[in-house]
């Protein structure tokens, strides 16, 4: 189930750039996430009698995590490649180890310092020019592609932690994230845009596989996914994210990562990887 999310969200990329040619990133935001918020209880809201109060609080910290993470991601796909926009974002996996570490006191090996150096020079490899200086004209959808990275690796600590406490229900979890995101999503959106609905019928059908499957389902799926696995073999799950992304964007958009770009998206892919072998980090 999660490696079906991976696929969607691979293809997210491609509509998301599609919808934001007539809604803006925070207005987009807040109809995908309030929209996979109202159908998920609609379809569960059963399920969702007797929550409790410590599912209400996680629930609210990470869907601040996850709101800064798709502000993020929004901005990344709006100024810099779709390649690169995917490829950053999926550097949560690099971050859910410190995050663990912030929040659970997990402390991580010093290995980690390794994979970050292998990250970082991958990132240069596809986001600098030919003579190593810095693109301007992709600098702030690079850094948003990195700061949407950050937010979801603590998304997924948060969330890790609240599914393994028994007063926590995974699917309440879930939902309740997708509510607390949409909440925060929809007052941004009103401070900062002027929210409107989309105009043709292609935007409509990109938003609608947005909201119900690439939001609604995942996210559902994702925490209850996580009562039977760790924060960060999600996040190892969630590295072929950018190989989806990368062949939707050549196959539909017309992308090409240069050599160079391939060499480091691949120091990228190893270093997630990397991250998840065998004795790579301390047992918490």
């Amino acid at each position: 189930m999660l490696l079906l999310v991976t696929m969607g969200w691979g293809v997210s990329y491609i509509l998301m750039d599609k919808s934001l040619t007539e809604l803006g990133p925070l207005t987009l935001n807040a109809i995908r996430f309030t929209g996979a918020f109202a159908v998920a209880a609609a379809l569960g809201w059963k399920r969702l009698r007797g929550m409790s109060r410590a599912t209400v609080r996680y629930a609210f910290l990470a869907g601040f995590f996850l709101f800064v993470c798709y502000v993020g991601v929004a901005y990344s796909v709006l100024n810099t490649t779709l390649s690169n926009a995917a490829f950053l974002c999926a550097l949560s996996v690099v971050f859910v180890p410190p995050a663990e570490w912030v929040l659970m006191k997990k402390k991580p090996k010093a290995s980690l310092l390794i994979v970050i150096a292998i990250c970082v020079l991958g990132i240069a490899l596809m986001t600098l020019k030919e003579d190593f200086s810095i693109d301007r004209s992709h600098l702030f959808g690079d850094v948003m592609g990195i700061v949407c990275a950050v937010a979801y690796g603590f998304d997924l600590a948060v969330t890790g932690m609240a599914v393994g406490r028994d007063d926590v229900d995974a699917f309440h979890m879930g939902v309740m994230t997708l509510g607390c995101a949409g909440f925060f999503m929809v007052i941004a959106a009103f401070v900062f845009e002027e929210p409107h609905f989309p105009e043709t019928a292609a935007v409509w059908a990109s938003v609608a596989f947005l909201t119900v499957v690439c939001t609604g389902l995942a996210f559902v799926i994702q925490a209850l996914a996580q009562r039977y696995t760790t924060p960060s073999h999600v996040g190892v799950i969630f590295t072929l994210e950018p190989v989806f992304a990368a062949v939707a964007a050549f196959f539909i958009a017309g992308e090409t990562l240069t050599p160079r770009g391939c060499i480091g998206a691949a120091l990228l892919i190893t270093a997630m990887i990397l991250m998840e072998l065998p004795g790579s980090r301390k047992k918490g």
